[in-house]
C-alpha cells in the first residue's frame, strides 16, 4: 500500500503481492478519515494487519502513529530515491497524487531493502524533537531579523554595528530605544549607558566607550530618511526580544547538560588520587564502605572513585596539619556519613 500526502488529504493505493490494484481512496486529514481508511484497509487485508505493509514520504504525522497504533507496517523513503522510482514508471516527471500513491505501493511491493521501517518513539523523544527543531526555526527566524536590523542601521546609523557587528544582542537594542537616531547620542545621560550594560553584564566595552562611538559625525543623508529607517527599526526590536524570550523558554525546555572532563589540573596528580581511591576502597574498611554507599545511590564506579578521591584529599589535609600518620580507627562514624 502506498500514502501519498497533501496539505489537507491522503491519495491511497493498495496492490497485492503479484502489483494488481485492489483499491484506490482519497482520504481527508481528519481523525474521522484517517479511522475510516484503517477500517477500510483491514478490511481489504481481510482483518489480518501483519499482512499490510504501508509505504510513505513523511515518515511521522497522524497517520503515521495510528497506522503503527493499529498494528499496520509503516515504510517510509526518501522524497529523491522516490523520484528515482517515479521515473522507471513515467518519464513525464510531473508530480501526480494517484501515480506517487501508486508507484510507492508497487516499489515497495519489489524494493522493500529501499525503504527502513517507521517506529514510534518514546513520548519524551518526541517532545525533544519537536522542540529541537522550534529552536532551530527560532534560531533562523532571529537571525533573519537581526540581518534586517542591520540593513536599517547600515543605512543611517552605521556606528551601531561598530558596537555589535551582528545586531543581535539585546543591549544593542535597548541603546537603540534610547538613542532612535544619531542625533539623540549626544542627549544620551552617562548614567543611562551604564545602566544598559550593567543589567545585561556587558563588559567588553565601558559606557564611556559606547557614548564616544555613537557621537561620532552621522551619515548625511535625504531629509526623512534617517527617521523612516529607525522608523522600520523600532518595529523589528519587539519581535527581537520575543523570538529571544521563545529561544530562552525552548532551551529551559530541553534541558541541555553538558559533561566534559576537566584538564585543567596536574595529571599526574589527578592519577595519583584515581589510583589512591581505588586501592583504599580495596583495603580500607571504611573507604570501601564509602564506595558501596555511593554505588547505592547510583553513582557510577568513576564518581564514587571521585567521591573518596574528595573524601582521602579532607583526610590528608587534616593529618597535615596535625601532623599525624593515618589510622582508621580515629575516623569517626560521621565520616562516613559524608556525601560527595
Amino acid at each position: 500500500m502506498g500514502i501519498d500526502w497533501a496539505s489537507d488529504s491522503y491519495q491511497v493505493c493498495v496492490v497485492d503481492g503479484n502489483g494488481k490494484v485492489l483499491g484506490e481512496k482519497q482520504v481527508e486529514h481528519s481523525g474521522d478519515g484517517i479511522r475510516e481508511c484503517i477500517d477500510w484497509l483491514l478490511k481489504l487485508a481481510g482483518g489480518d494487519a501483519r499482512s499490510v505493509a504501508v509505504a510513505i514520504e513523511v515518515p511521522h504525522g497522524a497517520m503515521v502513529e495510528s497506522l503503527i497504533e493499529n498494528n499496520l507496517a509503516v515504510f517510509a523513503i526518501n522524497p529523491k530515491q522516490m523520484d528515482r522510482f517515479r521515473d522507471r514508471y513515467t518519464v513525464a516527471g510531473a508530480k501526480d497524487d494517484d501515480l506517487d500513491a501508486w508507484v510507492m505501493a508497487d516499489s515497495l511491493r519489489t524494493d522493500q531493502p529501499c525503504f527502513h521501517r517507521v517506529e514510534l518513539d518514546e513520548p519524551a523523544i518526541l517532545r525533544l524533537r519537536e522542540l529541537s527543531r522550534m529552536e532551530q526555526d527560532l534560531q533562523t527566524d532571529s537571525n533573519r531579523l537581526a540581518n534586517q536590523l542591520g540593513e536599517q542601521l547600515r543605512r543611517y546609523d552605521p556606528q551601531m554595528l561598530k558596537l555589535s557587528p551582528a545586531a543581535d544582542e539585546a543591549w544593542l537594542w535597548d541603546l537603540l530605544e534610547s538613542a532612535p537616531l544619531p542625533g539623540d547620542a549626544a542627549k544620551l545621560r552617562l548614567a543611562k549607558g551604564k545602566g544598559i550594560l550593567r543589567a545585561h553584564r556587558i563588559r567588553r566595552v565601558t559606557a564611556e566607550q559606547v557614548l564616544e562611538q555613537l557621537r561620532q559625525p552621522p551619515l548625511r543623508l535625504a531629509p526623512g530618511a534617517a527617521e523612516a529607517a529607525s522608523e522600520h527599526v523600532q518595529m523589528l526590536l519587539p519581535r527581537l526580544r520575543l523570538l529571544r524570550q521563545q529561544r530562552e523558554t525552548t532551551a529551559q525546555r530541553i534541558k541541555r547538560k553538558v559533561m566534559v572532563m576537566r584538564y585543567a589540573c596536574h595529571e599526574r596528580l589527578r592519577n595519583a588520587l584515581y589510583h589512591w581511591s581505588r586501592t583504599s576502597m580495596q583495603k580500607d574498611a571504611r573507604a570501601k564502605q564509602h564506595y558501596a554507599e555511593l554505588r547505592r545511590r547510583g553513582h557510577s564506579h568513576g564518581r564514587a572513585l571521585r567521591g573518596l578521591a574528595d573524601r582521602n584529599l579532607a583526610m590528608l589535609v587534616s593529618m597535615l596539619k596535625s601532623k599525624t600518620l593515618y589510622d582508621s580507627a580515629r575516623r569517626g562514624s560521621a565520616a562516613l556519613a559524608q556525601t560527595d
